[in-house]
């Protein structure tokens, strides 16, 4: 897998190094100490019991990155789609996937981060191929650039290492973006 997250029970995975391999798949391990050994590295697949779940193989592109935990859900970037995995509570399908929208996805992992918005409530924020955004429960999916459309245009999204990076820097209460 390229990407790992927690839930705090579980571990996720999503992607692949391998040409060829399920790049919109999400792993995940069987919750922490349901067994002695090898918790954190199994992943079941019996004829009853699949841990995964496919986001539409082939379709707004690969997984990109994960984000979150968000109030208590997972979420999953994809170059052109953005994913919400809400826990059900259920050992055999422990999570529903819903999609949340199928134009705007992150540019890659480095470029998702958790932090808060004005009033002090939690978001992600992320950089997509056509400008910044922030989702957050209470106002879902905002676009946050119209006032760097310009600087935004010039973003190299062809860059060979990393295309954008974001950090909140807690101690300004800022996020801050860089873009090739």
């Amino acid at each position: 897998v390229k990407y790992l997250l927690t839930d705090g029970n579980r571990v996720l995975g999503a992607g692949s190094w391998e040409s060829g391999g399920k790049n919109s798949r999400v792993w995940f391990s069987p919750v922490l100490g349901s067994n002695d050994i090898g918790d954190i590295e199994r992943v079941t697949n019996t004829a009853t019991q699949k841990n995964w779940i496919d986001l539409k193989e082939n379709d707004g592109g690969y997984i990109t990155g994960f984000g979150g935990p968000l109030y208590g859900n997972l979420y999953v970037f994809k170059y052109y789609q953005f994913w919400k995995l809400i826990p059900t509570g259920d050992d055999d399908a422990p999570y529903q996937s819903l999609p949340l929208d199928s134009t705007t996805g992150a540019l890659e992992q480095e470029a998702v981060t958790l932090g808060p918005d004005e009033a002090g409530s939690q978001c992600l924020y992320f950089a997509s191929a056509n400008g910044p955004w922030r989702y957050s429960i209470t106002r879902g999916l905002e676009y946050m650039g119209h006032d760097v459309d310009d600087l935004w245009s010039t973003i190299n999204l062809g860059a060979t290492s990393v295309v954008a990076h974001l950090k909140y820097y807690p101690l300004l209460r800022q996020v801050w973006w860089w873009i090739a």
